[in-house]
């Protein structure tokens, strides 16, 4: 290949796209994350920032199921034995939001780079859907600019100066 060296790694044991994990801790610095990280068992612990995360058992707190998954949204159905994490192994990002049986709760970054949300026992669907702040107000800048367009024009035809402009542009 020209010169070129590839390396091909291959993950020993990778993480599964979502898990339900009994015991989380709070995060630190990133360093200190990631060597935590390192030294325990994705499935049974997970690091949390950005959430109150109450020390749990640790080990496995339940089964999950992706339900229904797409590039902006997925949908996770949680059967959690006791208080727990979902985490989600895509990468937190701002814009994503969540929603446990229909009402929303916070995304936690957890294991440094992925999303995490707190469930309580029980059976649960958790939907994780990414809604950007700057597209929100983009379509209700655009919505508003269309409105005032609109007005504009029903203001200019109940005058009359539609037909006198088009009088004046087709003589």
């Amino acid at each position: 290949w020209g010169g070129f060296q590839v390396r091909i790694y291959e993950l020993a044991h990778p993480v599964p796209r979502a898990r339900v994990v009994g015991r989380a801790v709070p995060a630190g610095t990133v360093a200190a994350d990631i060597a935590w990280r390192v030294a325990h068992d994705p499935q049974a612990e997970t690091v949390v920032q950005g959430v109150l995360a109450p020390e749990g058992e640790p080990g496995p707190a339940g089964t999950e199921r992706i339900v229904d998954e797409g590039p902006t949204h997925l949908a996770v159905a949680v059967d959690a034995a006791r208080a727990a994490h979902l985490v989600v192994a895509d990468t937190h990002y701002p814009g994503w939001r969540a929603w446990l049986d229909g009402v929303e709760v916070p995304i936690a970054r957890a294991d440094v780079a992925y999303r995490a949300v707190r469930v309580p026992p029980g059976a649960h669907g958790v939907v994780m859907a990414y809604d950007p702040l700057p597209h929100r107000k983009g379509t209700l800048s655009m919505l508003v600019g269309l409105a005032l367009l609109c007005g504009l024009v029903a203001l200019r035809r109940r005058a009359g100066g539609v037909a006198e402009l088009d009088a004046h542009v087709f003589r």
